[in-house]
């Protein structure tokens, strides 16, 4: 009997943009990876949620421009769900403004429509393994757009001494196994003091710490 290795589930990824040129492109190119399924495609955001709802799908690509609604909403919605999806957000370096609203929502990165398809596949599969993902160029764009906003009184000041070193090892891209021993700590303790930092600086998940960090000059975008 010949023992077949089992294969790993694939990335179930949904595409939404208003382009259906550009759907089209972005879901040949999913589909020519083996290692990745487009589960279905559609052209604005109150088109979405059903077809979630009937299809769940690991990750979803949103177009910033999408017509149908609040694009930060609608992140905040995905991300409420029980088995909320990963959201990567497809923007201009124009729409700066509107891919900050979103990772501050929810979405765990974005994109530009300057990104080459390597990079963009790269950018799919970092965040679906957990990590966050902003292309360059426009993270700079954002944090320029949040540099001009006046500063709030910093919320980083109220974090106890274990959160702040949780704080600096999640902006230093460390996953929460890494963080437990490298401080000694147990994953769930780790876990406890993220949810906590999170909540005091208001932000949602891990790129709102980055864009936070940025806004407060705690990091170079």
């Amino acid at each position: 009997m010949i023992n077949r290795t089992p294969q790993p589930p694939r990335l179930t990824i949904f595409l939404a943009d208003e382009s259906r040129l550009l759907r089209e492109a972005l879901a040949a190119l999913v589909r020519s990876e083996p290692d990745m399924i487009c589960t279905g495609t559609a052209d604005s955001l109150n088109r979405i949620a059903d077809v979630l709802a009937a299809q769940p799908a690991d990750l979803v690509l949103l177009d910033a421009g999408l017509p149908g609604g609040d694009l930060a909403a609608f992140v905040s919605h995905l991300s409420a769900l029980p088995a909320p999806p990963r959201v990567v957000v497809l923007a201009t370096r124009a729409q700066s403004a509107l891919a900050a609203s979103a990772l501050q929502a929810g979405a765990s990165g974005c994109l530009t429509r300057e990104d080459g398809a390597g990079d963009f596949l790269a950018a799919l599969r970092a965040v679906a393994s957990g990590a966050r993902h902003v292309s360059p160029g426009l993270l700079e764009d954002i944090a320029l757009g949040l540099a001009e906003a006046p500063l709030a009184p910093s919320a980083h000041a109220r974090l106890s001494g274990r959160e702040a070193e949780v704080f600096s090892m999640l902006l230093a891209g460390r996953r929460g196994s890494e963080i437990a021993q490298s401080l000694g700590l147990s994953e769930k303790t780790v876990s406890t003091h993220k949810t906590k930092l999170l909540k005091k600086l208001g932000v949602a998940n891990d790129a709102g710490l980055v864009l936070y960090a940025v806004r407060h000059r705690l990091v170079s975008p």
